[in-house]
């Protein structure tokens, strides 16, 4: 028997390649646009996603990849769109965890956004910044403290769980 997983147009981000072709149309004419981005395993992938946020794409699916991994350990996970970091979640002995997500909108303006958000992030028991770019990562992780690869997430939200 060939299980279909359960189409959910309200889904705001969704993989091209699980979906079918009356599936991919019903979401574009519903104003769905179709983006290439990279996963967090590295791996560029195609979504079809409506973005009605100020962020990016990238970023904006960024986020809900980060929340899917998360939600394969616990229910307690929201993204935020607001002053708030991007992420956040519950860990299995009650810390709640802070992401925030820099899609490569430059180095200058990922270091504004940085600073901006570290006050806010260091209110959380643990806190870490997501980045794809390694020089970013290299340069401002002695300044921000965790700063991980995207490639990198998995294994870190994985670590609060085990």
């Amino acid at each position: 028997m060939d299980l279909k997983k359960d189409f959910d147009i309200n889904n705001s981000v969704q993989r091209k390649e699980e979906l079918t072709d009356d599936q991919i149309q019903a979401l574009l004419q519903r104003g769905f646009e179709e983006m290439r981005v990279k996963t967090l395993m590295g791996e560029s992938d195609i979504f079809i996603l409506r973005n009605e946020t100020e962020e990016t794409d990238e970023h904006f699916v960024l986020q809900h990849l980060i929340l899917a991994d998360i939600k394969r350990y616990t229910d307690k996970g929201l993204i935020h769109h607001t002053r708030l970091p991007d992420v956040t979640f519950e860990t299995k002995s009650g810390k709640i965890i802070a992401i925030e997500v820099e899609a490569d909108v430059g180095i200058k303006r990922s270091l504004d956004n940085m600073s901006e958000k570290l006050q806010i992030m260091k209110k959380y028991d643990d806190y870490f910044y997501v980045v794809g770019n390694p020089a970013i990562k290299r340069e401002y992780e002695s300044k921000f403290g965790n700063v991980i690869l995207r490639e990198e997430v998995h294994d870190r939200i994985a670590s609060y769980f085990t």
